[in-house]
């Protein structure tokens, strides 16, 4: 099993640099309302195309396996987290698998409470992304009691005791970075007052996320960059509104608003543009590029966004190592880098390009 999926993860990163140029149907968001306990299986309407995989030989394999359940806790389902499990879907719906799913709208007791409901269920494996990385180690301990194997995925937690599917944060979050030292080239004269919304302060991986931005620009331009202010805001667009809201007023010098979501980029889209403020005035910087922040970007209210990850690519992987954990693979304790190298940071200038790689 570990050299198929060996074999598997070389074939899709070779077919990561064809992406560009593939043409498929759009993904449909629409399909997950964060419902609690959504249960998908064996839906008739028409999945589309995970990269390379051929829906017709997904199904020839699927017969020849006993079918797996899955459940899924998400941490949260924003934008992009939705389509990550709306592709998630489409992938078991071409293997016959089911999936039963629940949204724990970034609260720690809620996603140890879906968690330990899913164990009553007897899933074949459990994909956990974790709201925290100490407070989430309840429902992982849940599992491991139940006898049932998990998988962490994209958030770290301080467990063990499960399979890790991990991304490059820093790497990620350090093209947000890259951007703005080549704008301070560019202008000699300019400086940066940032302020900088978090999603959450206590994830490793947001944390790297911060580092990534934060460590080569005040490496580059420690005199000509300074974080004025930073604030938690719980991927909330309302929150990262209100927030934005509130420095315009304290810091009036504020030029560039820095989020770890698009989401929380939309509020202080919405802040600024109250206060008639554009983004020549005041950058806006997002993370994922999520459809509506292309459209912000294409609108000119939006100066950019990270582009971290090609979705399709990233189920494909995962579901690999799905089948690998329910047929009794015991991967428990092992750590895998997912990062394909997809990475770049979104402006108006490759808009086009990235809308034809993620196939908005």
């Amino acid at each position: 099993m570990k050299r198929r999926i060996l074999v598997f993860l070389l074939c899709v990163m070779m077919a990561a640099g064809f992406l560009a140029g593939c043409s498929k149907d759009k993904v449909d968001t629409s399909t997950t309302d964060g419902t609690k306990g959504t249960t998908e299986t064996g839906s008739k309407e028409e999945a589309t195309p995970s990269t390379e995989a051929d829906p017709k030989a997904g199904t020839d394999e699927a017969a020849n396996k006993d079918k797996i359940t899955i459940g899924v806790s998400m941490n949260a389902l924003d934008e992009a987290q939705t389509v990550w499990y709306n592709l998630l879907k489409e992938r078991a719906d071409q293997l016959g698998y089911e999936i039963i799913m629940y949204n724990a709208n970034s609260d720690v007791q809620t996603q140890i409470s879906d968690v330990e409901t899913l164990c009553q269920l007897k899933p074949d494996v459990i994909i956990i992304k974790a709201v925290d990385t100490e407070g989430s180690v309840a429902a992982f301990e849940a599992c491991d009691e139940a006898g049932i194997p998990t998988m962490a995925v994209h958030f770290d937690v301080n467990y063990d005791k499960t399979l890790k599917l991990t991304l490059s944060q820093y790497t990620a979050a350090s093209k947000s970075a890259d951007y703005l030292i080549d704008y301070l080239d560019k202008n000699p004269e300019a400086t940066l007052k940032v302020g900088y919304i978090w999603g959450a302060q206590s994830q490793p991986a947001t944390q790297m996320r911060y580092k990534g931005f934060k460590e080569p620009l005040l490496e580059k331009y420690p005199d000509r960059v300074e974080i004025i202010a930073e604030k938690e805001c719980g991927w909330d667009t309302t929150n990262a509104q209100n927030t934005v809201e509130d420095w315009i007023q304290a810091y009036p010098e504020i030029n560039c608003v820095v989020c770890q979501s698009d989401e929380m980029a939309t509020g202080a889209i919405n802040a600024l543009q109250s206060a008639n403020i554009g983004i020549d005035e005041c950058m806006v910087l997002g993370f994922n590029s999520s459809k509506a922040a292309l459209e912000a970007i294409r609108e000119g209210t939006m100066t950019g966004s990270v582009l971290f990850v090609i979705y399709k690519d990233q189920v494909d992987i995962t579901m690999a190592y799905v089948e690998a954990v329910a047929s009794g693979e015991n991967l428990a304790g092992q750590s895998v880098d997912m990062g394909i190298g997809a990475t770049t940071f979104t402006t108006i200038d490759n808009v086009d390009e990235v809308e034809k790689m993620l196939e908005y």
